[in-house]
């Protein structure tokens, strides 16, 4: 009996002191108009037995715009008695209700920080007032993504327009040689190489003939050699 007196006049003893070191605020709301920062995270790594965390951010609710992740700071590492220290755990989902000190979030036992479940861009109505905002904000590494998701945009259209324009120049590439195939009167030497094109079966005509309707276009001469070369083909 005087061994569980001790101890409950122990305890008794520490209580008062650790809500007077806290300085707890009168109810919630209260604690999130003191506090620096509001926002709804993840925990994704710990370390010193759980005291120090980065956590992942998925909502700010009050406060600064953060990037994706933070540090927590639950407090003294030595004291996990007395309630000042907080420990935390990977994949717990947390509100935190934190003062912001050099990259660091203090986290301990005496913020009202608290589980979270639900929607973190959903600020529930009875907080938007002691926060001030009823528009929850992401964090802004996810924000520079989707703001530049339009900007990323720009590669894929420049290797369309590009394959676009290749498929182009190969079309006009087939429907040039495919005319130049196509046309009797040029010689084989107007062919690009390797090209097989079939060349219709046509009577040979005779060079003179052929001299002879070129020159007479252009000469009298020419006039005269195409009259001898019909009077020849007469005989």
């Amino acid at each position: 009996m005087v061994a569980l007196l001790i101890l409950g006049a122990a305890f008794g003893y520490q209580a008062p002191a650790v809500a007077a070191t806290c300085d707890t605020p009168a109810n919630f709301n209260e604690a999130l108009e003191r506090a620096d920062s509001v926002f709804v995270a993840r925990v994704i790594s710990v370390s010193d037995g759980g005291v120090s965390a980065v956590a992942a951010v998925e909502a700010v609710w009050k406060g600064p715009d953060l990037e994706d992740t933070v540090n927590l700071d639950g407090g003294d590492s030595s004291d996990k008695v007395s309630g000042l220290t907080r420990t935390h755990s990977v994949g717990q989902r947390l509100l935190v209700v934190a003062a912001w000190s050099r990259r660091v979030f203090n986290d301990d036992g005496c913020t009202a920080t608290r589980p979270f479940t639900g929607s973190a861009t959903d600020i529930p109505v009875p907080m938007q007032a002691a926060l001030g905002t009823d528009q929850a904000r992401v964090p802004i590494a996810a924000e520079s993504v989707e703001a530049g998701s339009e900007g990323s945009e720009f590669p894929v259209r420049s290797v369309a327009l590009g394959g676009l324009v290749l498929v182009l120049i190969l079309v006009g590439i087939f429907l040039v040689r495919r005319a130049v195939a196509f046309r009797p009167e040029l010689d084989e030497r107007d062919f690009a190489p390797n090209q097989v094109a079939a060349k219709p079966d046509l009577p040979p005509v005779p060079q003179r003939r052929v001299a002879g309707w070129m020159s007479g276009r252009f000469s009298r001469s020419g006039r005269d050699q195409l009259a001898r070369l019909k009077g020849d083909r007469k005989r």
